[in-house]
């Protein structure tokens, strides 16, 4: 019975001093949104709205500054549809192994999806988060 409560004191005890050193920051949360919108159901059938069929062009969007270095992204559409895209800036230097991996992987994933729905690459967080920022303000341009 003895060695349950010291047990137990010394656990609340260590806990507390724990707490005391690095309290939790229960006021601040961050959240990044991504565009996981669900149209709401209909009662009658709609078709589905068709993308604009006569963009054409390049769009590049604008710079997101990431932790390794901006990342910038040029789309080149063709009758409403992504045919490509390209880093116009990536980051360098260290992490630049990590970039040459990541950005035929986020290219794939672009033209596959036609939209800046891309699922990122593994070791590249910030150069595919950095993409996906800049890959939707080019699609906005491109009024995609």
């Amino acid at each position: 019975m003895k060695r349950a409560l010291l047990i137990a004191g010394g656990t609340v005890g260590g806990l507390g001093a724990v707490l005391a050193i690095t309290p939790p920051n229960l006021s601040k949360t961050t959240l990044i949104a991504i565009d996981t919108a669900v149209p709401a159901p209909s009662a009658t059938p709609t078709a589905a709205p068709a993308k604009p069929v006569g963009i054409t062009g390049s769009f590049t969007g604008s710079v997101a500054n990431t932790r390794y270095g901006p990342v910038q992204v040029k789309i080149v559409v063709k009758n409403g549809k992504i045919i490509d895209a390209q880093a116009v800036q990536a980051p360098s230097g260290s992490n630049d192994r990590y970039t040459q991996k990541a950005v035929p992987v986020l290219r794939q994933q672009t033209i596959a999806a036609q939209s800046a729905n891309v699922q990122g690459v593994s070791g590249a967080s910030f150069t595919s988060y950095g993409w996906y920022e800049s890959l939707v303000s080019a699609i906005a341009q491109a009024g995609l």
